[in-house]
């Protein structure tokens, strides 16, 4: 039911069929997120859970709203990828895609430094610089 609903509603709506398996490549979280959590947050010891989840949660917050955006709207491209290369490895253009943003957040005076924003994008292996 949910699905006939996106199906019709949604015009890049990718059919059931054509979801790529679970994989950490096409997840926002696993392909991005989790990267700057971990790099930020086990940088220090913590002492207990409570303190891990005092620090990711800070972590968190601290992250840029635009690079959130850029990373999940990178997302649909991802799967289209994935489907034209009917499920082989396919060239990332996120780092492409996302550069611009980030740049344009760190004229604005945000944290955020250019080399920091590549350093980011591809520090879990996954993402090739083109």
């Amino acid at each position: 039911m949910v699905l006939d609903w996106c199906a019709e509603q949604l015009p890049d709506f990718i059919a059931y069929r054509d979801w790529p398996s679970s994989s950490p490549g096409h997840n926002p979280m696993d392909y991005s997120v989790w990267a700057i959590l971990e790099r930020k947050v086990c940088s220090t010891r913590h002492p207990n859970l409570d303190s891990l989840k005092e620090a990711l949660l800070k972590s968190w917050d601290e992250i840029d709203e635009t690079y959130l955006r850029a990373t999940c709207e990178a997302f649909v491209g991802r799967l289209k990828n994935c489907v034209k290369a009917k499920g082989d490895h396919f060239k990332n253009r996120f780092l492409e895609l996302s550069i611009l943003p980030l740049r344009e957040a760190a004229q604005r005076g945000h944290q955020w430094k250019e080399d920091d924003a590549q350093q980011e994008l591809h520090s879990n292996g996954r993402l090739e610089v083109l």
